[in-house]
């Protein structure tokens, strides 16, 4: 196998860096909010869909180099990790109502739902997709 040498001077190096140096910030927070996009975009595809609520109030957040994806919905938390067996009774009508069902219905035994982690199968989902921007940013770095 072969090889390749490069030469670099090293105020050369050191010259087309420090002329990026300011605008370095930028990039980088563009990176993270790509990546951040990135996951939100997984938690979308893999969330569960009933309604569409749950997927539908992914957020995104970025400031500087901390970016953040999630789930806004109230039951969110109820889907990733799950919940325990419980009664579900009408809070403000005197009947709970679902097409189908023998009415009145005064309570139901829930049987609760197993957890779903999609928020974090979706950031392994995404490990190799969050290299291509990082890589951008490397090569934008040292491209002299």
């Amino acid at each position: 196998m072969g090889f390749i040498r490069l030469n670099i001077e090293k105020n050369d190096l050191e010259s087309s860096i420090k002329a990026k140096e300011e605008e370095l910030p930028d990039k980088a927070a563009d990176t993270v909010l790509t990546i951040s996009n990135i996951h939100a975009s997984a938690e979308e595809v893999l969330s569960p869909v009933r309604t569409g609520q749950n997927r539908d109030e992914t957020l995104v957040e970025a400031s500087g180099l901390t970016g953040c994806a999630w789930p806004d919905s109230d039951h969110a938390r109820w889907i990733i990790e799950g919940t325990e067996p419980h009664i579900i009774q009408p809070v403000e009508a005197k009947a709970l109502y679902w097409p189908g069902a023998d009415h009145p219905v005064m309570l139901v035994h829930h049987p609760g739902t197993a957890p779903n982690d999609y928020v974090q199968e979706a950031m392994d989902d995404t490990d190799a997709a969050v290299d291509e921007p990082i890589s951008e940013l490397g090569d934008w770095v040292v491209d002299l």
